[in-house]
């Protein structure tokens, strides 16, 4: 725990009803929490990792009578193996999901963002990242890619994502692993072949969400790619599933049996 005269923004100590003057340590006890803050009379706030996605803690004077203390790691120089000053500190956080997060300093201020609940968070640029989540389907299944893309935004505005790296395909069919799925059962991902090579065996997708740009090398390696059904059916849209050989599918993007998840996401700002 590291402990600084401070405040959480927007938030009033005077209304909370915890008090206990071991709040540090009842903090550092809860698996889930990720941040205290108290003042002089033992007044306590938590903040919990899957209900909290953005916190500003402003540096306050002594006299102030606030802390605040942070459940972080802390990274220390091994040349001088001793806690750091202040103005040295690099606070980070990980989280039940394996996410890190990086407490940011700016002026007297640090800033700390995340993805919603446990949605797990993917670095696509260093001005992009995106929060991914998987969706299950109770049988019967989802049939048709636009059903998928409505499922997504009625859950929040959120977009059908595309698969954008080799990390965020594994992380997907880790998940498609866990809801037991086999063979080609799986997940809808935004991505439908261009409208020149339809029904052609390629990769050339392209993406309707604003979030994702072609890795073409990962698709060629990983996507079990056809073009048209043993019917003769075209198969233009993507399913994230267990294939021999690959770790995606193409497949008829308004009737396929195979759908039974899809894969939802937004840009983290």
């Amino acid at each position: 725990m590291v402990k600084i005269f401070g405040k959480v923004e927007n938030f009033d100590l005077e209304a909370s009803k915890v008090v206990d003057e071991n709040c540090v340590t009842v903090c550092l006890l809860l698996k889930q929490c990720l941040l205290v803050f108290m003042d002089s009379d033992n007044h306590c706030r938590f903040f919990f990792f899957n209900n909290t996605e953005r916190l500003t803690v402003s540096e306050t004077e002594p006299e102030d009578g606030l802390a605040v203390a942070f459940k972080a790691n802390i990274s220390i120089n091994p040349s001088f193996p001793s806690c750091p000053s202040y103005s040295d500190l690099n606070l980070t956080v990980t989280l039940p999901n394996g996410d890190e997060i990086i407490w940011k300093k700016e002026g007297n201020q640090w800033n700390f963002k995340k993805c919603v609940g446990d949605w797990k968070m993917f670095q696509r640029s260093d001005d992009l990242t995106v929060c991914i989540q998987t969706f299950n389907v109770t049988s019967p299944s989802m049939k048709n890619v636009e059903d998928a893309r409505k499922s997504c935004n009625d859950l929040g505005g959120y977009k059908l994502i595309g698969v954008a790296s080799y990390e965020e395909l594994i992380w997907i069919k880790q998940k498609h692993d866990a809801a037991k799925y086999v063979g080609y059962a799986g997940y809808w991902v935004d991505g439908k072949r261009e409208e020149i090579s339809s029904g052609v065996n390629n990769t050339n997708f392209e993406f309707s969400d604003g979030l994702t740009v072609l890795n073409q090398s990962l698709y060629d390696e990983y996507a079990i790619i056809s073009g048209t059904s043993q019917n003769g059916k075209v198969e233009d849209c993507l399913n994230v599933c267990k294939p021999t050989g690959g770790m995606m599918n193409d497949v008829e993007c308004d009737g396929t049996p195979t759908g039974f998840g899809f894969v939802c996401g937004y840009q983290l700002i």
